[in-house]
């Protein structure tokens, strides 16, 4: 399974494994063990369980184990987003999973067709997951960490000189209008998502004001 090889090769992170070992196992006690923080017994108990992994067939892996939710639509533009980035992705998955019920049996050929597709299976289900991750921690705190400017970012600070602010003002306005054009252009932009959110915020931290888009 390579999404564990490499898992492997980049130094068996605790983080990451347990990680992939959410998604590929339902295992809810050994998840709550994981939860509870890296330490040398859950080292040892997580790589025993992802190298066992390794010796499973890929195709029961998904027939059994894994589970997938959708990520619902939303007016939010940066939620919006991601599930644009997510849908693809998820289809595709979906498609793949069709695609092994074609190929049953266990005659060596359609063995070697149904194992690259378990495995594009399993990385899209880990691509998946991680944007349905996302989606939860900007639902929870209105941040995507890897997306988010700094709010000690000067940009983002409301000045006090009143020429800075009407600067300030103008700068939010091409930002918003900037921001949104990419959006329209390419609807799963989440960092494009997540600006056109901030300056909007700004805009109205400078002016007191919802700025009002142009049609």
């Amino acid at each position: 399974m390579k999404i564990i090889h490499d898992w492997i090769k980049r130094g068996k992170n605790y983080h990451v494994g347990t990680a992939i070992f959410n998604v590929i196992s339902k295992n809810e006690d050994l998840k709550s063990l994981f939860r509870r923080g890296a330490n040398p017994q859950s080292q040892v108990i997580l790589e025993k369980e992802l190298l066992s992994f390794l010796e499973k067939s890929p195709v029961s892996i998904i027939k059994t184990e894994l589970v997938s939710e959708e990520i619902p639509d939303s007016d939010d533009k940066v939620l919006s987003a991601i599930r644009n980035k997510w849908l693809p992705l998820y289809q595709r998955m979906n498609y793949l999973r069709h695609e092994l019920d074609k190929y049953s049996g266990n005659e060596k050929e359609m063995i070697d067709i149904r194992k690259p597709m378990a495995f594009e299976i399993l990385e899209l289900e880990q691509s998946c997951q991680d944007l349905w991750d996302k989606a939860d921690e900007y639902k929870k705190t209105g941040k995507i960490p890897d997306l988010e400017p700094s709010e000690e970012d000067a940009q983002f600070t409301v000045p006090e000189c009143p020429l800075d602010k009407a600067k300030a003002i103008e700068n939010a306005k091409r930002n918003i209008r900037r921001n949104r054009k990419k959006i329209d252009e390419d609807a799963k932009n989440v960092t494009a998502a997540m600006l056109y959110r901030k300056y909007r915020d700004f805009y109205f931290r400078l002016t007191g004001e919802q700025y009002k888009e142009k049609k």
